[in-house]
């Protein structure tokens, strides 16, 4: 009884010591910011569009279609096109978010009383992730402790019990950060920089578990059809230099863990008129020209599929002219809308 009481009571001071720890160093601020922040690398202060983009988004709003994945979903899908043409929508992809994260995000924010349709972006670069830079912009700006904690439990290890401590810690949490410029609304952020000829191929270390990350991946697929939200995996336009054959090798791994689910996979990555030079900010990010000309053949392929109610386009709306798909909702199947 008394070894007992006596490890309660270790493990009750040595949290105390800890929070306390944290505390101090979250109120002790150099012209870098808060000490906390600077005792490691994985840290990040509140911040980004996604401090504005998780305040912003309503779960109370009935039917929309919620946008889920990495910097391709958030700079990419642009919501304003989806309720340019009668659908209403709100992005939540946000910067390096990979399976593991996005499992959080749409356990936390999506139900079928607010989501109609859950659109999954992805490309091979999420697969190879460790989740930290997301997980991190996720426990620094949720809008609730619930849901940092939810991330920081999916991360698992010390560094996210770290940043779970300095979030609970850090005064100032309901103070709006500098407002982000390439913040749009609707949870979307792009840029209307163009890439030039020739930008540099990324130079991202992809360090984390690509069979962990599929393994989150079936699991928030599973996690939607539970839920009895309808859900469709999309990959956008890529540059032409891309290697065909990775791409190619992407797709048959995509359509092999969506097949027991019978969900569809869109693959715009082969798309006809896309301008490496005009539609992409960077080597594999869209620019708001090239996101508004997806979204538009996007919500013509799933107004044509079915996925969401055919509203007229009329000439001069995006999407307008674009690529459509033509045929029936497949059962794992992958649509892509031409070639180069």
């Amino acid at each position: 009884m008394r070894r007992t009481l006596a490890i309660i009571t270790f493990v009750a001071v040595a949290a105390l010591l800890y929070l306390s720890a944290f505390m101090i160093m979250g109120r002790w601020t150099t012209r870098k910011g808060s000490l906390a922040l600077q005792t490691a690398d994985y840290y990040m202060p509140p911040g980004r569009g996604t401090w504005y983009q998780l305040r912003e988004y309503d779960p109370q709003q009935a039917d929309q279609v919620v946008i889920i994945g990495s910097s391709h979903a958030y700079r990419g899908y642009d919501p304003r096109v989806f309720r340019a043409r009668g659908h209403a929508a709100f992005n939540l992809g946000s910067p390096s978010q990979s399976p593991l994260n996005s499992y959080v995000v749409l356990d936390r924010y999506v139900n079928p009383a607010n989501t109609s349709l859950v659109v999954f972006d992805v490309f091979h670069g999420i697969f190879r992730s460790n989740a930290m830079e997301s997980g991190a912009d996720h426990i620094a700006n949720a809008p609730d402790l619930g849901s940092a904690a939810a991330m920081a439990w999916n991360l698992g290890g010390i560094p996210a019990l770290n940043m779970l401590a300095v979030r609970a810690t850090a005064p100032g949490q309901a103070t709006p950060p500098p407002p982000d410029r390439f913040y749009h609304g609707m949870g979307f952020g792009a840029k209307l920089d163009s890439a030039g000829p020739n930008p540099p191929k990324p130079t991202a270390n992809w360090n984390g578990s690509e069979e962990m990350q599929y393994r989150y991946f079936r699991k928030c697929m599973a996690l939607c059809r539970e839920r009895g939200v309808p859900v469709v995996v999309v990959q956008h336009y890529v540059r032409h230099q891309q290697d065909r054959a990775e791409l190619e090798a992407f797709a048959r791994r995509m359509q092999a863990e969506l097949q027991p689910f019978g969900i569809h996979f869109l693959d715009f990555s082969l798309s006809p008129g896309v301008n490496d030079e005009h539609h992409f900010v960077d080597y594999g990010h869209l620019n708001l020209a090239g996101a508004r000309l997806f979204t538009g053949q996007l919500v013509d392929s799933l107004e044509s599929l079915g996925y969401l109610p055919h509203m007229p386009s009329p000439a001069g709306r995006p999407g307008a002219n674009g690529p459509a798909a033509t045929g029936g909702r497949g059962l794992g199947g992958t649509f892509t809308p031409g070639g180069y």
